[in-house]
This record gives structure tokens, C-alpha cells and sequence, in this order.
């Protein structure tokens, strides 16, 4: 196991460092403040995504509005089972 990891070990201290760099490119970018973006009606998955939570917050509401009258008697009924145990 050990002799395993020391070719291990070896084979990785002889690989070749890649010749791509983009760290000068990035960099550029970065201090010019070069930033690429589309208009949000150039992306329909966003479109869609703000629909569907436009859409979803009414039934949130009533679904919490739902379990808060539905639980209420539950909660009730467990607090006088408790007093007669």
C-alpha cells in the first residue's frame, strides 16, 4: 500500500505544468470592469423562474393561513390530553 502511494507520488511530481494561462486575461478583465450581461428579457429562464415565484407566494400565504386553522383545534385537543395523562 505505502509503495502504491509513493509511485502515486512520484508520477505526480513528473507531470508537465499546463502551457494555458489566463490568469493575465482575467486579471485585465477584472481591473477594466470589462462585465458581460444580457437584458433580463434576454433570459427566458429567468422569465420563468419570476413568474413561478410571482405565482407561488399566494399559495404559500394560503397554505400557512390553511395550517394555522386546521392546526389550532389539534393543538387543543393535545393540551387536554396531556392535563387528563
Amino acid at each position: 500500500m505505502n509503495n502504491l502511494f509513493e509511485k502515486l507520488c512520484n508520477k505526480a511530481g513528473s507531470e508537465e505544468i499546463p502551457k494555458v494561462d489566463i490568469a493575465d486575461r482575467t486579471i485585465s478583465l477584472i481591473s477594466t470592469n470589462v462585465i458581460e450581461t444580457q437584458w433580463f428579457w434576454d433570459r427566458p429562464l429567468m422569465w420563468v423562474a419570476a413568474l413561478s415565484t410571482a405565482a407561488a407566494i399566494p399559495f404559500a400565504v394560503m397554505a400557512i393561513m390553511l395550517h394555522n386553522t386546521s392546526a389550532s383545534p389539534l393543538v387543543e385537543i393535545s393540551q387536554i390530553i396531556s392535563w387528563v395523562i
